[in-house]
């Protein structure tokens, strides 16, 4: 039986951290980051609007993790509240 694919982004999220090995062995994992190094890595560069297309091959659920940081201690100002 093949295994289904799951494409996650923010991968080095908190939340992201207890997925991943949750996962692993059960589901093929892509991810979509600014810095590919491995082969199930892809390229995602939301302010230029590029993302590398590959990533979205054989996808069946994705997991979207990516956004701003709100727990780096610092206020919250209105633009990153919006």
């Amino acid at each position: 039986m093949m295994k289904n694919t799951v494409l996650i982004t923010g991968a080095n999220s908190f939340i992201a951290k207890h997925i991943i090995p949750l996962l692993e062995g059960k589901y093929n994992l892509k991810f979509l980051t600014r810095n590919p190094k491995l082969e199930n890595e892809y390229l995602w560069d939301v302010a230029n609007e590029m993302m590398d297309e590959n990533a979205l091959d054989d996808v069946d659920y994705i997991i979207h993790l990516a956004g701003a940081k709100l727990n780096d201690g610092t206020p919250l100002t209105d633009e990153q509240k919006k």
